[in-house]
Parts: C-alpha cells; sequence; structure tokens
C-alpha cells in the first residue's frame, strides 16, 4: 500500500533532478554567450581602432617627467620580465601607468614592453616576489591610475594595436626620443652569431643606420651616458671605416 507513495516520492526527485540539470544547461549555454559576444565585442573594437598615429606631447609637467634611469629603475621594481611575468610592485606598477598613459616617452617604452609579454605570466611566481598579473592588477587597481587632479586616465590608442606600436616605436626613434633610438641603433648593429658564437659583421649600411640612431640617442638627451656613447660611436666608426677600406 506504500508503493504509490514511495513510486510518487522517486519520480519528484527524479523530476527535480531533471529541472536541476535542464537550468544548469541554460546557465553554461548563457555564460558561453556572454563570453563569445564579449570577445566578439573586443576583436571588433581592435579591428575598428581608429589609427591615430599623432605623438602628443605630455601632459606631465617638463621637470615630472622621468629620466632614462630613472624609468628603468620603475619598471624593474614594478615588473618582472625575466621569468614569471609578473606584477613585483603595484604601486610602483601604478606610477608607470601613470606616466605611460600621460605620454612620458621614456616610460612609454617600458609600457610597450609589458603589454608585449605580460600573457606569459606564470602563477607559479607568486608565492616568490610577484603579487599578481598584469591583468589581475588592472581589476585591482584601475581606479587609481588618475591624473594630478584625480580625473581618470585614459589608455591611448597606440597602445591598444600591435600595428599602432610597431609604426610608433619606429617614429620615436626617428624623432630622437633616445630610450626608442638607442634601442633601435643597437637592434640594427647585431647581426648575429655564427657557429662559434663569434658576433657576425654587419654590412656597412647597417652599421651606418646604428650610428645614425646611436647619435639620435644622445642628441635626444641621453647626456647621462654621453661619454660611453661618444666612446662606442666612435669604436663603431673605426669599424666601419676598416670595412670600408
Amino acid at each position: 500500500m506504500h508503493y504509490p507513495a514511495k513510486v510518487t516520492k522517486l519520480i519528484s526527485k527524479k523530476l527535480i533532478l531533471l529541472i536541476i540539470s535542464f537550468c544548469f544547461v541554460i546557465v553554461l549555454a548563457c555564460l558561453y554567450m556572454v563570453y563569445s559576444t564579449h570577445n566578439h565585442r573586443q576583436l571588433t573594437q581592435s579591428e575598428n581602432i581608429t589609427m591615430d598615429y599623432t605623438i602628443y606631447p605630455s601632459t606631465i609637467p617638463q621637470h615630472q617627467l622621468l629620466r632614462i634611469d630613472e624609468a628603468q629603475k620603475l619598471y624593474e621594481s614594478a615588473f618582472d620580465d625575466q621569468v614569471f611575468y609578473g606584477v613585483r610592485d603595484p604601486d610602483s606598477l601604478v606610477t608607470l601607468i601613470k606616466h605611460a598613459w600621460q605620454w612620458d616617452k621614456n616610460v612609454m617604452f617600458y609600457y610597450y614592453r609589458i603589454l608585449h609579454c605580460k600573457d606569459l605570466y606564470d602563477e607559479d611566481g607568486k608565492d616568490e616576489w610577484i603579487t599578481m598579473s598584469f591583468d589581475t592588477f588592472m581589476r585591482k587597481y584601475r581606479h587609481q591610475l588618475v591624473d594630478s587632479v584625480g580625473n581618470p586616465l585614459v589608455e591611448p590608442i597606440v597602445f591598444k594595436n600591435q600595428e599602432m606600436r610597431n609604426y610608433l616605436w619606429e617614429q620615436f626613434a626617428d624623432l630622437k626620443y633616445p630610450k626608442f633610438a638607442y634601442e633601435k641603433g643597437f637592434a640594427i648593429g647585431h647581426c648575429g652569431y655564427d657557429e662559434k658564437g663569434m658576433a657576425l659583421s654587419c654590412p656597412n649600411a647597417k652599421l651606418e643606420s646604428s650610428i645614425k640612431y646611436l647619435n639620435y640617442a644622445i642628441e635626444g638627451g641621453y647626456h647621462c651616458y654621453e661619454d660611453k656613447w661618444i666612446a662606442l660611436i666612435k669604436m663603431m666608426w673605426s669599424i666601419f671605416n676598416a670595412l670600408s677600406r
């Protein structure tokens, strides 16, 4: 006489499980649609970015712009780009991004580097000296990225598109911004190594171009290293002249 009650109870349980399963499937479907829409929107925005190649002056007062050595020290304290590719010190990274987003050219160089390698983040370094990934940092500290009067800063378009990054890198070097010119000069003047690990000689045209950009670095204000640059350029000119004979 108790069988109908047991059957009814069993059916009720199965019905509840079925309803729960159905709801779970609907939730997963909704999450997938939201995720797909978000990715599509990001892709569309990236493809539709207006290519504004204008190089703007910094909105930071001249006396507050960072020197090359200051920008490098700030970068090294803020971010690890050697092993774990994560954030070392959030406060330092906040300062770095504030300067980069306000067109401090010496700092923009290092922000480019962060964008280039941030996706290589290794979670294993978190318990050592890495506090978080760059993406996590942006979620937690985005509200602190403001100017001197508290207005929210906006990431310049030049950082949002790889094609623009490459173009602007070249433009910064041609305009004699010292860090960019220095990096380009050394990149041009490096022609690889042979099977014995010895540096290969560069063609004369590449050496001449390398020297030109190293000169740009000095002209652009790399004065704290001027003696080293002069010595280096003299050495490269000697090599260039020797190869030209």
